[in-house]
């Protein structure tokens, strides 16, 4: 997604508030900091990610952090709906940049909060969401093909593998 359509889909998207069963979907608030820093550090999360580097408190951590917060991408933070506190995010990121009307849309939970429903019931409900944008029609996804419990929700939401390269699985969905 180009960025100008990027930066509509931020406006879009500047107040969101949904509510599930269970959770509340909304933008980063402060205490939910350490949450971040929870599924950052924990080494089986990163690597469903394919991401190796365990974050600290450092540079690095508080750089996300004010991307996340100054709205730089799109990061939607998961709470569960009885007490606020932070479970997780979805991120709706820009990439690939060369297709104007597609985002690619990205989850993680705390552990223990993993393998519960929580990213069918957000996921779900932002796609939903996204019905009324101005600027997605397509939805991106990718999992490694290790990750069985992300190939199972991707699947599960609908999307349609489009095939597999280096070890990982890639996804659309037209919305």
């Amino acid at each position: 997604m180009n960025k100008t359509n990027y930066d509509v889909l931020k406006d879009e998207m500047k107040a969101t508030h949904l509510e599930t069963p269970r959770l509340l979907i909304r933008n980063y608030i402060d205490s939910d900091e350490d949450g971040y820093l929870t599924i950052f550090q924990d080494e089986k999360s990163m690597a469903m990610d394919g991401d190796t580097v365990i974050m600290e408190k450092n540079d690095v951590f508080y750089h996300r952090i004010a991307m996340i917060k100054d709205r730089e991408l799109i990061f939607l933070s998961l709470a569960d709906k009885s007490n606020n506190s932070f479970i997780g995010y979805v991120l709706l990121n820009k990439y690939p940049e060369d297709q104007d009307n597609a985002i690619t849309l990205g989850c993680s939970l705390i552990p223990k909060c993993q393998s519960k429903g929580y990213g069918y019931e957000a996921i779900g409900s932002i796609l939903s969401d996204l019905k009324t944008s101005a600027v997605v029609k397509r939805i991106l996804a990718n999992a490694y093909v290790y990750n069985k419990p992300s190939l199972g929700l991707i699947n599960k939401l609908g999307f349609t593998s489009v095939g597999i390269k280096e070890g990982e699985e890639y996804f659309i969905l037209e919305i």
